[in-house]
């Protein structure tokens, strides 16, 4: 049986063309209403751009690190006319700390692992994190028996001591002290994951572009890596900061007295055990920071001043603890106006 036809009805002229013109004007409508969503959405963004300074991140958090320096003040290094280092280390670099210029370089941009200079980004992004100097922090096995077994340098605290924040910045600048990097990173930001993650976006910011970190003591690691020219940007913004200056510049501290140091514990700057630092006529080495792994060689990075100017060199892979010591040297006495 075949089925019985439908008849559909079809509109006439009039009700199509009334269909057309409301469909039309529907169109309009949307198209209108997306364009001042955008307008709107713009305007909005303009009056609640983020502008405030860095801000101390909650424990256990991850903040973001915002670079308050205006663009035009952004440290560049510019080279196009370094001269060449003569050095034992494999890199090196000389820098003019107000200009950015590069004085005088060898491959200062090839990849070299940064060992203990590692804790100069430690010291920066913790500076900007943790605000009372005087807090206290208990050290704990946990921080220490890792690094024992790894055999990395300890500041001396023992575990269930209490000493302040103050206590490890120096201890882990002067004696490189990776229990007093992991201890800081653990204040600062709730566990050392976190707080390298930290490092890693100031890095960043900085416009270290061949950097990158695994960790906050210099342990070696293949995927923790950086440049002697990356490390100069690093130093330079470092030093902005007084306090972490002052810890970089330090031959000595004792900290804390507690029950287990009645005395407190001396620390003492590698930097400073191995030159005095008015070895170069006329120049000033103020400070900076010693690194070393077998996989990183011996590194050092060191700020001067000559003639009221300030100056700034780093080293890396070098094959004993006196072949960045001498070139340093070297390239103060050889390379500066």
């Amino acid at each position: 049986m075949s089925e019985k036809p439908i008849d559909i009805p079809v509109p006439g002229p009039k009700k199509r063309r009334r269909k057309i013109y409301y469909g039309r004007v529907a169109l309009a409508l949307l198209l209108l209403t997306g364009i001042l969503y955008g307008c709107v959405k713009l305007i909005l963004s303009l009056f609640t751009q983020d502008t405030s300074p860095i801000e101390s991140a909650p424990a256990g958090t991850v903040s973001a690190i915002r670079n308050s320096k205006p663009e035009e003040q952004v440290f560049c290094l510019q080279g196009e006319n370094a001269g060449t280092l003569t050095a034992d280390c494999l890199t090196g670099i000389l820098v003019d700390d107000e200009t950015g210029e590069i004085l005088a370089e060898k491959d200062s941009d090839q990849r070299i692992y940064p060992a203990s200079l590692t804790k100069v980004m430690t010291l920066l992004v913790a500076v900007e994190h943790l605000e009372d100097l005087d807090a206290s922090f208990t050290m704990t096995s946990a921080i220490i028996d890792p690094l024992y077994l790894d055999d990395a340098t300890i500041t001396g605290i023992s575990p269930g001591e209490t000493v302040t924040v103050r206590d490890l910045f120096y201890g882990m600048i002067l004696p490189s002290g990776g229990d007093a990097a992991v201890a800081l990173a653990t204040l600062a930001a709730g566990s050392e994951e976190a707080f390298v993650a930290l490092m890693n976006e100031k890095a960043s910011i900085l416009g270290m572009e061949n950097t990158h970190f695994e960790n906050v003591s210099g342990m070696h690691h293949e995927n923790q890596y950086s440049t002697v020219a990356d490390l100069a940007v690093l130093l330079h913004y470092t030093l902005e900061n007084e306090f972490a200056k002052t810890v970089l510049s330090a031959a000595t501290y004792t900290t804390t007295k507690t029950e287990k140091h009645p005395e407190g514990i001396e620390l003492q700057s590698t930097l400073f055990s191995r030159m005095y630092g008015d070895e170069v006529e006329g120049v000033a080495i103020l400070g900076g920071k010693t690194g070393y792994t077998k996989a990183a060689g011996q590194c050092l990075m060191t700020f001067a001043q000559k003639d009221g100017k300030q100056y700034l060199s780093v080293f890396c892979h070098g094959t004993d603890q006196w072949d960045p010591v001498y070139d340093t040297l070297r390239c103060y006495e050889e390379q500066l106006p």
